[in-house]
């Protein structure tokens, strides 16, 4: 018998204000039976692994199987009837994917941080200099006060609906984020972006413009960087689907989310991201 597979990211413990939360809600699953299937980016991830034991001990009668693939891979699953959500963390053509019969639904926020190796001697930027980064005008490290070594901006995969990577000279790509800490914990010259969540002692986090990138500035607002999360489905979803969709919509997927360190919608920063991180080819055009 299939059984769903879960990559534990952090300790999956239900948290008491979100089972209260969804106590008192209605439960889009009632009377539901059968597999939901997920796939997708690894931002939100958390979240929805805890939604989804949550959603199954209330309804024994239902499964949700999480696949962690990266954005595009799973929008082509949606595409190809192999999933039946993708979570996504880029921007999207959205009439395009209308045209191919599939809708994109914002869920949450992700802020981010900018980030170095550890050995980088910067400790900040300003958002000129960061998109100037980014867009391939500022060559050397020594430009910005550190080692005459070159910059290497690394992104996450542009057009991800298709798959495609950047391939500019230059720079790196690649097609997750946990691939993306890795490369920059291993090499002193690349900057790249990773979610807040995500920080540890293997990575640098600029200032930008004088500001950290905390969960206390992203609340004052002094921090201006993120992306948004979507969630990738048929455009007129039924059963499970539109179920899940209700439920990370509701109280109770909102309070998850904002345990698991990601910003609920009630919450989001009522102008767009100061840096393109949710647009690979934006920020690699240096706008």
């Amino acid at each position: 018998m299939f059984r769903p597979v879960y990559i534990v990211m952090c300790a999956l413990c239900a948290m008491a204000s979100a089972a209260n939360l969804r106590a008192a809600e209605p439960d889009p699953f009632q009377g539901l039976s059968g597999e939901l299937r997920i796939a997708g980016s690894e931002a939100g991830l958390p979240a929805v692994l805890q939604a989804a034991r949550l959603i199954m001990e209330a309804n024994p009668a239902v499964t949700v199987t999480v696949w962690p693939t990266g954005t595009g891979i799973a929008v082509k699953q949606v595409k190809n009837r192999q999933a039946a959500i993708a979570l996504a963390d880029r921007e999207f053509d959205l009439a395009a994917l209308a045209s191919q019969g599939l809708e994109v639904v914002h869920y949450a926020i992700d802020p981010v941080a900018v980030v170095v190796n550890p050995v980088n001697t910067v400790m900040g930027l300003t958002l000129a200099q960061a998109k100037s980064v980014f867009g391939g005008r500022i060559k050397l490290w020594g430009e910005l006060g550190g080692r005459q070594d070159a910059v290497l901006p690394l992104y996450l995969q542009a057009s991800e609906a298709e798959d495609k990577p950047l391939t500019q000279p230059g720079t790196m790509s690649v097609a997750t984020q946990p691939a993306a800490k890795w490369a920059v914990s291993h090499n002193k010259d690349i900057v790249g972006c990773l979610s807040l969540r995500d920080l540890d002692a293997s990575v640098k986090p600029l200032l930008l413009d004088g500001s950290a990138p905390t969960y206390e500035n992203v609340s004052a607002g002094s921090w201006k960087v993120f992306r948004k999360l979507y969630l990738v489905l048929d455009k007129e979803p039924k059963g499970l689907a539109k179920a899940f969709v209700e439920y990370m919509l509701g109280p109770g997927g909102q309070a998850l989310l904002a345990e698991a360190g990601y910003v609920p919608l009630a919450a989001k920063p009522a102008r767009e991201s100061v840096l393109a991180v949710g647009n690979p080819e934006e920020l690699l055009s240096g706008n």
